[in-house]
């Protein structure tokens, strides 16, 4: 198989992922998300499990009906509106926010350091689109924080991240035969 049509392949897997149902649960596939560096690809899963986590965790929400509050009970059933305090600081899904902002810096440092370390040519690039996940990550959190997230902001979040994460691993595997050369990570 040549690098080319490795590539397309990954690229068609990547916009079946990101077009699907943003909270549906997608499993890990290491043709799809791996970069064939060990460390990466356990920190690329752990992502994707956070994410996962997050949308497990609405749907139960959505289905459990001591999640509801009495007027959503009366009114029968959920909306929007009746999750949404789930979202803000001190609700259920308030810390996964909280873990996904951590995790993503972690794990964003690492690769930079990587990558500065090993004199990737393209890093600079590489790190300002991860510019845009920090981006879009904090500004969840801070919606969180203030208790002005609303479930709009959260499918917009999990849909930013399932497409982030199927467009930038495809740019992480460029940078994967130079750490392979040098001995880093197999």
């Amino acid at each position: 198989v040549t690098v080319s049509v490795l590539y397309w392949r990954i690229m068609q897997h990547a916009a079946s992922w990101a077009a699907d149902d943003p909270f549906s649960i997608v499993e890990w596939d290491p043709e799809r998300f791996g970069v064939g560096i060990r460390q990466i690809d356990a920190q690329h899963r752990h992502l994707l499990s956070i994410i996962n986590h997050i949308c497990r965790l609405k749907s139960t929400l959505e289905h459990d009906p001591g999640a509801l509050t009495p007027v959503a009970r009366k009114r029968g059933g959920v909306t929007d509106r009746y999750l949404e305090p789930q979202l803000q600081r001190g609700g259920e899904l308030a810390p996964h926010i909280d873990e996904l902002v951590t995790y993503c810096a972690k794990h964003l440092a690492a690769e930079e350091l990587l990558l500065e370390t090993h004199g990737y040519s393209e890093r600079v690039t590489h790190a300002a689109e991860h510019d845009t996940l920090v981006q879009e990550v904090g500004r969840a959190h801070r919606l969180c924080e203030e208790g002005n997230m609303e479930m709009a902001d959260l499918r917009r979040l999990v849909a930013f991240l399932r497409q982030w994460m199927a467009s930038h691993i495809p740019k992480d595997r460029r940078f994967a035969p130079l750490l392979l050369d040098k001995g880093y990570g197999a």
